[in-house]
């Protein structure tokens, strides 16, 4: 069955519960949200994409927490967020994948990638399973990890600025979001991102 997906930017949305409809596919965007989500995937064949960006600079504090809720045979959910902490900034991820008994055949997961770009900022990651049924497919991960010294100085030796190769750096780490939701929404579901300016 092809489905249409529908594209929703959510970074200044006020709901904090999202509720996916039979054989409903929903790719949900947000930039540097905070507070507590949950996606509800309640009927068969509902899919939700979430894609998530948290930026820390300054002495910010952030902190996240997405919970997908699987309750029905036949269901999907993405979750994929990238922190980037700078300066004395903190961010906190907490994730949750629930499986209800009866949501058979569920494949679920979620990933969370970090860049610490100060020795004094600090990013924390805690992704759960909770798995009340047999014949699921569920996962999750967590890696933190400063930038690559190497790709620095291989772009600093095309003749640009240490500033300049961070930057760039940074940029190919967030697109990496930007790539994904091109592929599974469209291309023009890009453009509406006109408030991320790593998006052009």
């Amino acid at each position: 069955m092809n489905k249409h997906t529908l594209f929703r930017d959510i970074s200044r949305d006020t709901k904090n519960s999202y509720a996916l409809k039979r054989n409903e596919r929903i790719v949900f965007f947000m930039q540097d949200r905070s507070g507590e989500l949950v996606f509800h995937m309640d009927a068969p064949g509902a899919e939700a994409y979430v894609f998530a960006i948290l930026s820390g600079s300054g002495t910010s504090v952030s902190s996240l927490r997405i919970t997908s809720i699987h309750s029905a045979p036949d269901t999907f959910s993405r979750a994929i967020i990238r922190g980037i902490a700078d300066d004395v900034s903190a961010i906190t991820y907490n994730g949750l994948i629930r499986i209800e008994p009866g949501a058979v055949r569920s494949d679920a997961s979620q990933e969370i990638r970090s860049l610490i770009l100060s020795p004094e900022a600090s990013v924390s990651s805690q992704p759960a399973l909770e798995i009340l049924e047999e014949d699921v497919h569920c996962n999750h991960s967590a890696t933190l990890s400063p930038l690559n010294d190497a790709e620095r100085f291989f772009i600093e030796t095309r003749g640009v600025s240490e500033n300049q190769a961070k930057q760039l750096l940074i940029k190919g780490f967030i697109n990496d979001i930007f790539f994904q939701i091109s592929d599974i929404a469209s291309p023009d579901a890009i453009k509406t991102l006109g408030h991320v300016t790593s998006a052009n």
